[in-house]
């Protein structure tokens, strides 16, 4: 069967109708780190997540990585700030591929540990197939092929984006780099601003452009229209999945709930009550939420798309689609639970509790 026949396939795929099942996380985890005594087992922004072959589990905060056991038992440390081998600024993207090698970016270096977390080898790319005529790049994400997938920004210049609502450009491109070419996925949009006096505000509930990364192929999409494009680790094209179906209205409540969560945050650290007042009196409201959330692929293949947050203490329905498009089963997740690892029969991630204190928790899964 050709590519295009393949694609024809998958797009109809799409078209298939309901979530076959409702899959199913246990009501509370089987594994909780965090509430140990000591510095060890002491979180403040995770950034990855991930569980090993062996069952361990491997989690990065700014340029340390942590390695537990099964049981959750603090194991050893890794990482660590400095210019060494082995070492980093911030580790800006994390995978694991076979053999549990951990593979890492350190701002713009990609860096290679064992499974124990020695140092391996280094590398650094050449970015400026992403940095020419109308786009730059700031950062990229590593696919496991060791090809990058990066966000572009575009060059645009100071009116554009002065008076009105406006939602930069942003293109999501494939660096090869062993070639040194670059080959364009999707444009989409950065999230939505308009600057008063000169100052930035952000709009609430903001659409931006969303990509995810599995083991053989990646998707991306801008959660302000309800599609999602899937291509290989090439750049090739493999189809299109419509992942959303209507848009969900923005209430006067949720409004007024994401305001007092932004008070709380910018007042007093960052400005006065009066002052933010009269920036949010000043800023963009929408009227819809963006048509989906977040997308995540999971170690089966399977891609994981989330409903729009709607309130930071409210539970988020997740949507599967399995490699063909085809929607397989749909669970809720946990209030205050970002997942950052599903695998066949888990799910693990990063919860909050009500004060903003971070801990990792496993749960089972199960896919009827």
């Amino acid at each position: 069967m050709t590519r295009r026949a393949l694609s024809l396939l998958f797009a109809l795929l799409t078209l298939v109708a309901p979530v076959q099942a409702q899959w199913s996380m246990a009501p509370q985890p089987s594994l909780k780190i965090g509430s140990e005594v000591g510095p060890d087992y002491q979180f403040n922004r995770i950034d990855h997540l991930r569980r090993l072959s062996d069952g361990r589990i491997v989690v990065t905060t700014g340029p340390d990585i942590r390695f537990f056991d099964a049981s959750g038992k603090y194991l050893s440390k890794a990482g660590g700030r400095g210019r060494g081998p082995g070492e980093f600024q911030y580790i800006s993207s994390f995978i694991v591929i076979p053999g549990d090698t951990l593979m890492t970016m350190n701002v713009r270096t990609i860096i290679w540990l064992d499974a124990e977390g020695k140092f391996v080898r280094q590398v650094q790319p050449d970015f400026q197939p992403l940095s020419s005529g109308d786009w730059f790049t700031e950062g990229s994400v590593l696919l496991p092929n060791s090809n990058l997938l990066a966000p572009q920004m575009s060059r645009e210049q100071g009116s554009a984006r002065n008076a009105t609502l406006h939602r930069p450009k942003v293109q999501v491109s494939i660096l090869d780099l062993r070639t040194a070419r670059a080959t364009p996925l999707h444009v989409g949009g950065g999230i939505a601003q308009q600057y008063v006096n000169g100052r930035p505000l952000v709009m609430p509930f903001t659409p931006h452009e969303q990509y995810a990364v599995g083991a053989d192929r990646v998707y991306v999409g801008d959660n302000d229209s309800t599609m999602i494009h899937a291509f290989d680790l090439t750049g090739i094209p493999l189809g299109t999945i419509s992942v959303a179906d209507k848009p969900v209205l923005v209430s006067a409540a949720e409004l007024e709930a994401y305001k007092q969560r932004e008070m709380e945050w910018a007042v007093p650290t960052r400005m006065t009550k009066q002052e933010f007042e009269l920036s949010w009196s000043a800023g963009p409201k929408p009227t819809r939420h963006p048509y989906w959330g977040t997308a995540l692929v999971d170690a089966t293949g399977v891609l994981w798309i989330s409903a729009p947050p709607r309130s930071g203490d409210a539970p988020i329905a997740w949507t599967a689609f399995d490699p063909s498009g085809r929607r397989s089963g749909a669970i809720t997740m946990p209030a205050r639970f970002t997942p950052k690892d599903i695998g066949s029969d888990y799910v693990l991630g990063v919860q909050k509790d009500e004060d903003g204190v971070e801990s990792i928790a496993l749960y089972a899964l199960r896919r009827r």
